[in-house]
């Protein structure tokens, strides 16, 4: 069953679709990861930010060598902020 990496939940409506990023295949809700609108409906892939870092790297390992700015920890559902790599709050 597909789930949301943020809340975990795995119930997708018409409001609050979850997509799937097509890189890593990780599940998010609209609302809780933000996707782009332009997105929903569409064929045009989504790559969440873990996976667009990895891409423009080259690296397979880009997504991982990251942490989150609030608990240090790598990998997980991480979010490109001003402040830095972050888990989405």
């Amino acid at each position: 069953d597909v789930v949301c990496q943020i809340c975990m939940a795995g119930d997708s409506h018409d409001e609050d679709q979850i997509v799937l990023c097509d890189a890593c295949n990780h599940g998010f809700h609209q609302f809780c990861y933000p996707v782009p609108t332009e997105i929903i409906g569409s064929d045009e892939p989504f790559f969440c930010d873990s996976c667009t870092n990895r891409s423009k790297s080259g690296s397979p390992l880009a997504a991982l060598e990251k942490s989150c700015i609030y608990c240090f920890k790598s990998g997980g559902a991480l979010r490109n902020s001003d402040l830095g790599w972050c888990h989405p709050l």
